[in-house]
């Protein structure tokens, strides 16, 4: 019985000692006392402007509030850049490839009714037209249908 007696207040010193350390750890995490800096530094916040005084030198913003909306600043700026990077290198490719595509139709001697109608400037359903009426001769392989260049020609003389 004796023994029982002097295990059990071992247990209890033991959950005293640990409820004490628990509770010094978690005092000392929330008054910051672990980690922090006695320094005391005047600044200016980067994004609002307002004085504050900062516990560490490299501390930019006055709360967590102006570094968020800094932060989602700068990925919207970016953004923005991005596109209108992306947008100004798709406007100087699209000339060259028109030119390009342009310069292969005209050397070009038989052409398709696609062919034709980026070559005139039409759709392909006016260029079928077109040869329904007669004021284009065709000829077929298969379901394919070619112009003669000098068809077009004609058109235009």
């Amino acid at each position: 019985m004796i023994d029982f007696v002097a295990q059990n207040k071992r247990q209890q010193s033991w959950r005293n000692d640990a409820t004490y350390c628990y509770t010094s750890l978690h005092y000392a995490t929330q008054r910051n006392i672990f980690m922090s800096s006695n320094m005391a530094i005047p600044k200016t916040c980067s994004y609002c402007g307002k004085a504050f005084i900062a516990k560490t030198t490299l501390t930019r913003y006055c709360g967590h509030t102006c570094n968020s909306r800094h932060y989602k600043q700068k990925v919207k700026e970016e953004k923005i850049q991005n596109s209108l990077i992306e947008q100004q290198q798709t406007l100087q490719s699209l000339p060259t490839l028109q030119s390009a595509n342009s310069n292969s139709l005209t050397s070009k001697n038989f052409l398709s009714v696609q062919d034709a109608a980026e070559l005139i400037g039409v759709s392909r359903w006016t260029i079928n037209r077109m040869i329904k009426r007669g004021e284009l001769q065709i000829h077929k392989f298969g379901r394919k249908k070619i112009i003669q260049r000098t068809q077009i020609d004609k058109l235009f003389n």
